[in-house]
């Protein structure tokens, strides 16, 4: 039952492109204006996550297990007021070879341009028929939209 929320959110981000506080970038590369209030528990929860997932940032991967989630994306337009919009491109293929499922990853970056926000295209973590909706795949999902809605770690 678990899985349900977590595909639920991954397709209304897609869907409707939910704000997310995302520092300045252009091409993905941010500029540090990341900056939060450690005087609030919520200052110091998100300060907890900045860190515990700067290593996905500097990588272009996130690391759980034996499992290992490349991440590439693309910001587009200025910085709206309120934050980035947040856009998850999942590429197809699937019960095939790697080579063949990279190539999939490979075309799925280059499919859309948003006029504005962070479009980011995650290379699944099986090459099964269900690639992207594996159990497995649920906490990488959870991690980038927590990553992405704090904002990037710093430089």
């Amino acid at each position: 039952m678990r899985r349900f929320p977590t595909l639920f959110a991954l397709s209304l981000i897609s869907a409707l492109g939910l704000s997310c506080a995302c520092g300045a970038e252009v091409d993905g590369n941010p500029a540090d204006d990341y900056n939060p209030d450690l005087g609030t528990f919520e200052g110091q929860w998100r300060d907890s996550v900045h860190t515990a997932l700067s290593y996905a940032y500097e990588g272009h991967a996130l690391k759980i297990g034996k499992y290992e989630m490349p991440i590439w994306w693309k910001v587009y337009g200025n910085k709206p007021a309120g934050g980035r919009s947040l856009y998850i491109s999942l590429h197809g293929g699937g019960a095939t070879d790697a080579s063949e499922n990279n190539g999939q990853w490979e075309n799925q970056k280059q499919l859309y341009t948003p006029s504005e926000g962070v479009y980011l295209c995650p290379r699944a973590i099986t090459n099964t028929w269900d690639l992207h909706f594996r159990p497995e795949s649920d906490a990488f999902y959870e991690q980038i939209i927590q990553w992405r809605t704090i904002g990037p770690p710093p430089r």
